[in-house]
């Protein structure tokens, strides 16, 4: 008799004590797992992720490029000595052309 007199004189706050507890659970158990939408927004993001990665190309597919990039760099370098000497050609047939024409200019002036 005693526990029925105990419970019913501090029922109130024995079920507010125990209402507190379960709130603070499910507010835990809330923070911990992710919510069903959280987890449909991050399985799109995947997809799209995995649909992009798919049309990046493979390292075997990015070593070839920097391969060929290397091969075009060496290509270029060569190119652009090649068209040094062909300057240095060209300004030693300019200066004795413009010789001539300054000669020829210069002649018709008299």
């Amino acid at each position: 008799m005693d526990w029925l007199n105990f419970i019913s004189q501090f029922y109130a706050p024995i079920s507010t004590l125990v209402n507190l507890i379960i709130v603070w659970v499910i507010w835990s158990l809330r923070q911990s797992f992710a919510r069903k939408e959280d987890l449909t927004k991050l399985e799109a993001a995947v997809s799209t992720l995995k649909s992009e990665v798919g049309h990046l190309p493979t390292g075997r597919e990015t070593n070839e490029l920097s391969i060929r990039i290397a091969t075009l760099h060496g290509d270029i370098k060569t190119l652009e000595a090649n068209v040094k000497g062909l300057g240095r050609s060209l300004d030693r047939v300019e200066k004795p052309l413009n010789m001539m024409i300054e000669n020829e200019l210069k002649g018709n002036n008299r």
